[in-house]
């Protein structure tokens, strides 16, 4: 892991890369307090197998990137009902998606990369589609996972879920590994007995490198709850665009990629039968073949 801060007045980024300098460049961009340690091995070495260069990194806020704690915790209520009942937005966020997605753009900068594939997985596929709303041609090619438009009338997630996102991380380091381990199996949906083991040992890993994170992690979702524009400009985007997303995803149901697909043109929509809210290794034997594809590399 490196970390660096790209350009004066951005946040320092912690980041990784496998592959050769000389690869194909691939950015990838996880969900809400997701870190660079949540992407499988399985899914990583599938693209640098196939020479890419996977560049992957800690979101502002989680992990070892700048964290904003003097900005406090948001006033997740109001922006929520903001959100919910299409109310004008009279709270703003401590900082939006457009500034998570200026913050990859300030990555690829500092990089020298004039131009990747970005693969975005929830959040961070929104973040994939701001950048390639503001920088079109800084984007090779998108691929949205488990991800949505945010267009007005999609499903909420499911009940049990929506009351597990209100939850606070615990005190100390072995709870808040049982806390994040419960809320990943509550939405991963169907797993296969090795996906389980593998999961247990990322999230372990990935909590305990980012903990602890009191209120970063409802900073992001105050952005999303107000990134509320965006749908509107998806059909702009005309960069080659997959979208994949799981059948049984009780957190963005399956109409948000859907949504998404249908606008931006061109895209392709790929759904997985045995997939929830969570890429595992067996997923990842799906979908990168196809992310390969795009990439025009196999």
């Amino acid at each position: 892991m490196r970390d660096l801060q790209p350009t004066t007045g951005r946040p320092r980024l912690v980041w990784q890369s496998e592959g050769k300098s000389s690869d194909v460049p691939v950015l990838l961009i996880h969900g809400l307090g997701q870190t660079l340690h949540d992407w499988p091995d399985a899914f990583v070495d599938g693209l640098t197998g196939a020479g890419c260069r996977v560049i992957r990194c800690d979101n502002r806020d989680v992990g070892r990137s700048s964290r904003f704690d003097q900005l406090g915790a948001p006033p997740l209520l109001r922006l929520w009902l903001c959100s919910t009942l299409r109310l004008p937005q009279w709270v703003k966020p401590p900082y939006t998606v457009a500034d998570m997605a200026a913050d990859a753009i300030a990555l690829l900068d500092a990089l020298n990369i004039p131009a990747a594939h970005l693969v975005g997985a929830s959040m961070g596929g929104m973040i994939a589609q701001h950048i390639a709303l503001a920088h079109p041609r800084r984007v090779r090619s998108l691929t949205l996972i488990m991800s949505s438009s945010g267009a007005p009338g999609l499903p909420p997630p499911r009940d049990d879920v929506q009351r597990a996102l209100s939850g606070r991380e615990p005190d100390d380091l072995p709870a808040a590994i049982a806390s994040a381990l419960a809320f990943r199996r509550l939405i991963a949906g169907p797993l296969q007995a090795d996906d389980v083991t593998e999961l247990e040992q990322r999230v372990a890993r990935s909590t305990a490198y980012g903990w602890p994170n009191r209120t970063g992690v409802a900073r992001q979702y105050a952005a999303i709850l107000a990134d509320r524009k965006r749908w509107r400009h998806l059909e702009r985007i005309a960069a080659r665009c997959l979208v994949v997303h799981g059948e049984h995803d009780p957190l963005l149901p399956i109409a948000h990629g859907q949504d998404a697909a249908a606008r931006i043109a061109g895209s392709r929509f790929l759904p997985l039968a045995a997939m929830g809210h969570e890429i595992t290794p067996s997923h990842a034997q799906a979908i990168v073949p196809d992310i390969l594809r795009l990439l025009q590399l196999s």
